[in-house]
């Protein structure tokens, strides 16, 4: 008798499983539109620069570099340079060092800070209109620097009677007349909050 009241209570559930499996719904759907605007993207990269003919030592010239933000999203920059000195013959590569002092001298501007990747990233997100201070604003040749006799200068000396005379001349291989190339990189990427980078120890 109790085997066959648990039979019909398994009916009872497969039939409501079947009514179940065939009822209806009312349903119902709506869109909306939604127009999206992106935002302007747009930057100027700024240099002022005037390459000198007779740069000599203790001689500084102008070269300003700075970035501004000329769309409508914020922005980050980050910079970097190479120096290359060429000699006088073209092919000659100098170190731009001498006594320890580099040859050519400048500071990067406030605001810039050298990261592990060997850029310069400038710390503050530049908004619409806002213009960086200058990454590199002067370049001065060292004030310091001598030529140097059989490096960069050839001399003799001739005697007659009780005068002497040194003439010394230009070698092509040394910073006598060599070519300074330097080379600023800037780059810029839309802001967001995932942005940073690794400061250089």
């Amino acid at each position: 008798m109790k085997n066959k009241k648990a039979l019909v209570a398994i009916a009872l559930v497969a039939l409501i499983g079947v009514v179940g499996g065939s009822w209806a719904y009312y349903t119902s759907q709506a869109s909306f539109d939604n127009d999206f605007t992106t935002g302007t993207y747009g930057t100027s990269i700024t240099e002022e620069f005037e390459s000198p003919d007779n740069w000599t030592p203790g001689t500084t010239t102008t070269k300003k570099v700075n970035v501004r933000n000329n769309g409508s999203v914020s922005i980050v920059a980050r910079a970097k340079y190479t120096e290359t000195w060429t000699a006088a013959d073209g092919s000659t590569t100098l170190d731009g060092v001498r006594d320890g002092e580099r040859v050519a001298q400048f500071t990067v501007g406030s605001n810039w800070e050298k990261a592990t990747d060997g850029y310069y990233y400038y710390n503050d997100v530049l908004t619409t209109g806002e213009t960086s201070t200058d990454f590199i604003s002067s370049v001065t040749f060292n004030p310091d620097f001598e030529l140097e006799e059989g490096t960069d200068i050839t001399c003799t000396e001739s005697t007659q009677g009780n005068r002497t005379e040194k003439t010394c001349t230009s070698l092509n291989t040394g910073y006598a007349g060599a070519t300074y190339k330097l080379v600023v990189t800037v780059e810029t990427i839309q802001s967001d909050a995932a942005w940073q980078h690794t400061p250089a120890a």
